[in-house]
């Protein structure tokens, strides 16, 4: 265990000692911002006490959206592949798991809370389409189907049973979190403790990420990762580092503290199967650039793009943080980023099994691979791709101590940066306040504040002018859109016939008599030869192609609609600018910034939905049935009405989805139009209040702020 020298504890202690006592200070003067004080140093001491603990562990935390594959890899890295964990199909079943060792194996589930439950029932009343919303509403239902009641088990906190295999283990658990386990709705965590060696001194954790939809899950992830040492970031290769899986790695993801930062490609064969196509030797343009016909050549090409793209992302994200000031600690982590790893669980799965073993997909995956390899089996391993993980987990344990000495000498620079960040915005509001003071009397603010009302009616005039040109758009671009996904599924039904060869052997009766032999005559023997019979067929893997390629091309399209309708940043402009305009005041009795930071920090909310559609089911239709080269008249015609049912399926479901999230862009255009007047004008009306009261006694008001103020800036020589 790392150990808490006399001398950090001195360092620690005498940090705890002076935020103390600048709290008290500072509560003389404001009692919310000595709440902020009092909450930094309650959350120093939390993070510094696990640490320090005696069972304090090394925290490896895997990280990504919901499919982004964190069960499966989990499964694959820690349990040899079998399906210990339960993968997480929607938002609802993405519950947080830690696994640690111990000496007895046993799980404990925590329940949500009485107060979570409320608020997961409260968000379910509301009718707006969001992910809160919506995960709310299914975790009702599940809830109300189970016939079980919620406030028993939030009375109950937690619950601790054992099990004595990892049979029993996957039984019991899918129970709690399984996509239809009986407690599902009501778990909010689960912690494993296993008897296996491996996991000594670590602990590691599925978490539902930081995007997670349930409020309550969203904060313990939090707390979580404000403790984690080394992060494993899984993103799906198709496709990879999108802006969801972005907005988590760079913007949600706290850095403080973490010391090494893993970034996995996740679901590699699919990314390969992309980019596989036979070569047509007849073609008169040559080989396409983007394809490959052989797995080893298709393996370099993706990591050689994927790679390219983080490279890039993370450049550009690098500068951003320069100018932000980021830590030297902050970059190098990031940078460890621009190196990911490539890994396919289901592939590492398959190693050294019999096909016949495989599953549904398992054979479709195995047989579009099979088509572009001499020696599947020896290729599998490159597939896979978790050797390389492997290895930094082995990195990463054997340098435990290493990372805690790091991660215990950077405490106390990281809280004191936080800590300058902290009183220096509490010495820019009181600036703010002494101007406003200064800047006239009560007459002259109230004239002030008119004139700013009269101006926010104008921002309202200009904001809602845009929405409605920002709708018509969405609308047009849905009667495009829903036309374009019509024409993919009729490319999607769409199977062509391919052809083969096969070695076929004939015979022929040849003579063996001899005039001058008449007991030869008579008698014959027959003679063999082989040759070459074209067939035609039709390739199971090309149906289940054709349903991935039509949902993705489809998601795209449905992408492209809202971008083409509405382009995020553009618009993010136009309202800033909109505001802007008519905030930009000359006057000196007018501080512009303020009303400019309002208005930003409102729009930086805006968030756009992304689409997403499940087809799974539809590819496990045809994976059961069907595999492998089917020849007969009969077997195309079944294979072809299936594909016909799974793509009408699926595009019920992508028409579904893209109705829904037109209704839900048009509902958060009026929200953001009507949230940001109202905010706007909520945040001015607000602080105008606050400076109309100390505005009664100005004099005073002035004097204790300026006082404030010096002794902020006393504080901050003292962090320094």
């Amino acid at each position: 265990m790392f150990e808490l020298t006399d001398e950090l504890s001195r360092q620690f202690d005498a940090l705890k000692e002076q935020t103390a006592g600048m709290t008290g200070r500072i509560a003389a003067y404001d009692a919310a911002d000595a709440a902020e004080m009092t909450r930094f140093t309650e959350n120093f001491g939390r993070k510094t006490r696990d640490f320090f603990s005696a069972e304090r562990r090394l925290n490896i935390g895997v990280v990504g959206q919901v499919k982004a594959g964190k069960s499966s890899f989990l499964n694959t890295l820690l349990f040899g592949g079998r399906s210990v964990l339960p993968k997480a199909s929607t938002p609802k079943t993405a519950n947080l798991t830690k696994i640690e060792y111990a000496e007895e194996n046993a799980m404990v589930v925590e329940y949500y809370s009485a107060d979570d439950w409320d608020a997961i029932a409260d968000n379910a009343r509301v009718g707006s389409i969001g992910a809160e919303y919506e995960a709310a509403r299914e975790l009702v239902r599940m809830a109300e189907a189970s016939g079980i009641n919620a406030a028993s088990l939030a009375r109950k906190g937690r619950e601790r049973t054992e099990f004595q295999s990892y049979d029993e283990l996957m039984e019991r658990l899918n129970d709690y979190v399984g996509e239809n386990g009986r407690y599902t709705a009501f778990v909010k965590a689960v912690i494993l403790y296993v008897n296996n060696p491996a996991f000594a001194g670590l602990s590691i954790v599925d978490t539902p990420g930081l995007n997670d939809p349930i409020q309550s899950r969203t904060l313990r992830t939090k707390e979580f990762m404000e403790l984690c040492d080394v992060v494993f970031f899984l993103s799906q290769c198709d496709p990879f580092l999108d802006k969801s899986d972005w907005v988590l790695l760079s913007t949600q993801l706290p850095q403080k503290g973490v010391k090494r930062l893993v970034l996995i490609g996740s679901k590699f064969d699919s990314g390969l199967r992309d980019v596989l196509r036979k070569t047509d030797p007849d073609d008169p343009f040559g080989a396409d650039p983007n394809t490959a016909d052989n797995i080893p050549d298709a393996i370099a090409m993706v990591k050689r793009k994927l790679t390219s793209r983080a490279a890039a992302k993370i450049d550009e994200f690098e500068k951003d943080l320069l100018r932000r000031g980021a830590n030297e600690t902050m970059m190098r982590v990031l940078g460890e980023c621009r190196a990911p790893i490539f890994v396919s669980a289901m592939a590492q799965n398959m190693q050294g099994r019999d096909p016949s073993s495989f599953d549904g997909e398992e054979a479709n995956v195995y047989a579009a691979l099979a088509e572009f390899s001499a020696n599947l089996p020896g290729e599998l391993p490159e597939v896979g791709g978790f050797e390389a993980v492997r290895r930094v987990r082995d990195e990463v344990v054997s340098e435990k101590d290493a990372i805690l000495s790091e991660k215990s000498a950077s405490f106390i620079p990281t809280a004191r940066g936080e800590l300058t960040n902290t009183l220096s915005a509490f010495k820019e509001k009181a600036r703010m306040r002494i101007a406003k003071l200064n800047s006239g009397d009560r007459k002259q603010l109230m004239e002030q504040r008119d004139d700013v009302m009269r101006r926010i009616n104008a921002v309202r005039a200009d904001i809602e002018t845009a929405l409605g040109e920002w709708k018509a758009k969405v609308e047009s671009a849905k009667i495009e859109g829903s036309g374009a996904l019509r024409e993919g599924a009729r490319g999607g039904r769409t199977l062509e016939e391919r052809t083969g060869t096969e070695t076929k052997t004939g015979s022929y009766r040849v003579s063996d008599s001899t005039w001058y032999k008449p007991w030869t005559w008579g008698s014959s023997h027959r003679e063999y030869y082989t040759y070459e019979e074209s067939y035609s067929y039709l390739a199971a893997s090309d149906a289940v192609d054709n349903i991935r390629n039509f949902v993705s091309e489809s998601e795209g399209r449905i992408e492209q609609t809202f971008a083409k309708a509405v382009n995020h940043q553009e618009m993010k402009r136009r309202l800033l600018a909109v505001a802007s305009a008519n905030f930009d005041m000359s006057d000196e009795r007018y501080d512009a910034s303020l009303f400019r930071l309002l208005v930003t920090e409102h729009i930086n909310r805006v968030e756009f939905p992304v689409i997403r559609v499940d087809c799974s089911s539809a590819v496990d239709a045809i994976a059961s049935r069907f595999s492998g080269q089917l020849r007969s008249g009969e077997d195309q015609s079944a294979l072809r009405k299936a594909l016909d049912g799974a793509v009408d399926a699926v595009f019920g479901a992508l028409v579904t989805r893209f109705e829904e999230a037109a209704a839900a862009f048009k509902s958060a255009l009026s929200e953001i139009g009507s949230g940001l007047q109202s905010t706007l004008l909520k945040d001015i009306n607000d602080e105008f209040e606050k400076i109309l009261v100390l505005l009664d006694e100005k004099d005073a008001s002035v004097k204790k702020l300026s006082e404030y103020a010096v002794e902020l800036e006393a504080m901050l020589k003292q962090v320094q």
